[in-house]
């Protein structure tokens, strides 16, 4: 299961919001891998949601951030489980790039007043020695790391000498090299790769 709906506070959003069931958590797993899978609008995604809340939190409703009403807590479950989607796919990404190592924790740009969240926190840290809100691909701390969290993950590129060493080695069939023929299809592009790198 992907979507583990909890809250900064520890507490299970599906307990105290949804109906919590089981099959209830599989259905709304199914419905949000589905559409996130397929680029759905996080206001659409909502719109179906609604069906599996509980009686008594049906009525609590917003128009923020969209304009027209509509479920606050269906929206918080869209919106915030597209951006979980999103930094699995950055780490994933950067964890298959030989180009990077570092993946920024970026506050974002709206963000105001006090918030019981480690945002603050993961964007100043410099724990590693890469700067403040740099973070090793593998050591990125949980995000999003709260409902709503608009903060972004950036992966920082950088032209490291032995992730080119590497690369070069692959294409001239080094025995022993990495084989990075997962990243690229290069049909056809060897030969001319092959002549600017000797170059």
């Amino acid at each position: 299961m992907l979507h583990l709906f909890v809250g900064p506070d520890g507490y299970r959003l599906s307990d105290r919001v949804w109906r919590a069931g089981v099959s209830t958590r599989n259905a709304i797993d199914e419905l949000l891998d589905y559409h996130i899978r397929n680029g759905t609008a996080a206001v659409d995604i909502a719109k179906e949601l609604e069906k599996f809340l509980k009686r008594e939190r049906v009525g609590i409703r917003t128009k923020r951030p969209y304009g027209r009403w509509g479920s606050y807590d269906a929206r918080r479950l869209a919106r915030t489980e597209i951006t979980a989607a999103l930094g699995r796919g950055v780490i994933a990404a950067a964890l298959a790039n030989p180009f990077v190592h570092v993946i920024e924790w970026a506050l974002s740009p709206n963000r105001t007043g006090e918030w019981d969240c480690n945002c603050e926190e993961n964007a100043t840290a410099d724990e590693h020695g890469y700067g403040p809100g740099m973070w090793p691909v593998e050591m990125v701390p949980p995000y999003p790391d709260h409902p709503h969290c608009m903060c972004s993950l950036r992966p920082v590129t950088v032209a490291r000498e032995e992730a080119i060493e590497s690369i070069r080695g692959w294409l001239y069939g080094e025995e022993g090299a990495e084989d990075y023929g997962y990243l690229f299809d290069l049909t056809g592009l060897l030969p001319w790769l092959l002549s600017i790198w000797a170059g």
